[in-house]
């Protein structure tokens, strides 16, 4: 199943924002107290962002603290199940049932004392190849398990401090606009000078 959303920019409002030096950052909801930037990029008058509901799994060999960025040292497409990250360091199914949309990770990796671990997805930008980057970040213990379901929900904002796959704190701004793609496979949305952040268009 594809995903697409469409931002629009109004040339007024345009060379405001590239002046101010402001990205559009996307953020894939989380239920924890960080997140990640799924993906910034630089404002146009329009830009068309989509995806597909696939997902990878990915393991970086230190904790990141917010602000920092992901750097994926171990990545692997998957479908739903439970992964064992191995002392050797690659990911190696082991559960043959899995249930719907659920991803796990199990951490055999004893060698220090936590990793991140996390999904990734696939994302293009304006019809490029597709970029994959991290959408969700957990620090996980060794011989510990952490499960998760990613949400298909997006975050919309402005920044001029934030970059692709920085960890950042959950308090997005006030005027970012969230969008539930589980109810709209394709949503366009438009700047709004007035608000400082998109809106749904027609609106």
């Amino acid at each position: 199943m594809s995903f697409q959303l469409n931002l629009a920019i109004n040339p007024a409002d345009l060379q405001a924002l590239i002046d101010e030096g402001q990205q559009i950052v996307l953020v894939k909801s989380t239920p924890l107290q960080t997140s990640l930037a799924w993906l910034c990029l630089p404002p146009l008058a329009n830009n068309c962002i989509q995806w597909n509901e696939n997902y990878y799994i990915y393991a970086q060999m230190k904790r990141v603290e917010v602000g920092a960025q992901i750097r994926m040292d171990y990545q692997s497409a998957v479908v739903p199940g439970l992964y064992d990250f191995l002392p050797f360091g690659s990911f190696f199914p082991a559960l043959n049932n899995p249930q719907p949309n659920i991803y796990s990770i199990s951490n055999q990796y004893t060698q220090q004392p936590y990793i991140t671990v996390g999904l990734a997805q696939p994302i293009r930008l304006n019809g490029s190849l597709a970029m994959v980057n991290p959408m969700l970040a957990y620090a996980v213990f060794p011989n510990n398990t952490i499960t998760f379901r990613p949400v298909n929900q997006v975050t919309i904002y402005l920044s001029n401090t934030v970059t692709t796959s920085q960890l950042i704190a959950n308090e997005l701004p006030a005027n970012a606009l969230s969008i539930d793609f589980n109810t709209a496979h394709e949503t366009n949305t438009v700047y709004d000078p007035a608000k400082g952040g998109f809106v749904l268009a027609g609106l």
